[in-house]
């Protein structure tokens, strides 16, 4: 596993983002499914902090919601700032001047978030003139420049080129060029690197990694990939039924998770030596929004089950300095 940099104290004073109490909530009033549950999560400047789960866990609709993404039938509660000043419920103008300049994203399909209509070289220069007031001609040199830095290769063609003329890998990796243009201070990478092989994946990090020492990028990686999580983050947020179950440090999640979801989770992953355990598959699904059973939403799949699991609801417990915690009733370490 790799070394990771540790997040000096001064920076991690005021996080780069603080998302406190967060619910996202279809209908009205006490008839409301809830969606989000009340998350928490900070990331420090120049910290990259994953946030892992399964599908349907509430990992990206937690972040759309952040940034005033989901539509408006939707109602999004909390709070959510970006070095200390709020940015949930500003306003869709004051949010136009944040997206994009302030916090970037790279979103999960980019075949679909590239509009259809315009070329590669419109969208990627788009940000670079409307937020760093560049000319034509500088935000097409930038681009060029962004374009080389992701992996495109010819890129001045590239610049030419619609969406449906390119592969998934190539529109991801424009993604990727898009949402890094501006020189954004946080970066929301949504399963950044799914759609592109092992090589230019590497290089994608690696770039990632660079831009992170050179500028104290903050980033929240999004992901199902347990061996990205190892490469390039500090921290690990598990998600589970819209709420965050379990927050630890790397590589301790690694060798000492604390949830039994988190172990689960580990377990799905293939031993590298031949005498190694075979991936274990998690039985049952994870619940649909609103359909969540009383107490735990974990306590069907999970072989630690009692019946207070089936009850109540377990609140994050610290388990250590920092942003660690657990909400479990029977965390696995230090417990029978």
């Amino acid at each position: 596993m790799p070394e990771h940099r540790a997040v000096s104290g001064s920076a991690a004073a005021v996080p780069a983002l603080s998302i406190s109490g967060l619910s996202v909530a279809l209908g009205p009033g006490s008839d409301a499914t809830r969606i989000i549950h009340d998350v928490n999560l900070e990331v420090a400047r120049g910290e990259c902090v994953g946030v892992v789960g399964e599908s349907g866990c509430g990992k990206t609709v937690s972040f759309l919601a952040t940034l005033g993404l989901l539509p408006s039938v939707l109602r999004v509660s909390g709070s959510a700032k970006l070095a200390g000043e709020e940015i949930l419920g500003i306003g869709e103008k004051r949010l136009e001047k944040v997206r994009g300049r302030k916090v970037g994203m790279i979103f999960q399909d980019p075949q679909s978030a590239l509009n259809p209509v315009r070329t590669i070289g419109a969208q990627v220069m788009e940000p670079l003139r409307r937020h760093l007031g560049m000319s034509a001609r500088h935000a097409e040199e930038r681009a060029l420049e962004l374009l080389s830095l992701v992996g495109i290769p010819a890129a001045r063609d590239r610049l030419k080129a619609y969406p449906h003329e390119i592969s998934g890998g190539t529109c991801q990796r424009v993604m990727i060029a898009v949402a890094l243009a501006s020189e954004p201070e946080v970066l929301i990478a949504d399963e950044p690197t799914t759609a592109l092989d092992a090589t230019v994946q590497l290089q994608v990090l690696d770039l990632l990694r660079s831009i992170q020492e050179k500028t104290s990028l903050s980033i929240v990686f999004i992901t199902h990939d347990l061996g990205v999580v190892a490469e390039i983050c500090n921290r690990v947020v598990v998600m589970y039924a819209g709420r965050t179950i379990e927050a630890q440090n790397i590589p301790k999640v690694f060798e000492e998770p604390d949830h039994p979801y988190t172990r689960a989770l580990l377990d799905c992953l293939p031993a590298l030596d031949i005498d190694g355990a075979p991936p274990r598959a998690i039985s049952g699904d994870v619940p649909m929004p609103g359909r969540a059973p009383p107490g735990c939403p974990f306590h069907p799949r999970c072989p630690r089950a009692s019946d207070i699991c089936r009850e109540k609801v377990p609140v994050m417990q610290s388990m250590g300095a920092g942003q660690q915690g657990v909400a479990c009733h029977h965390p696995l370490q230090g417990h029978a």
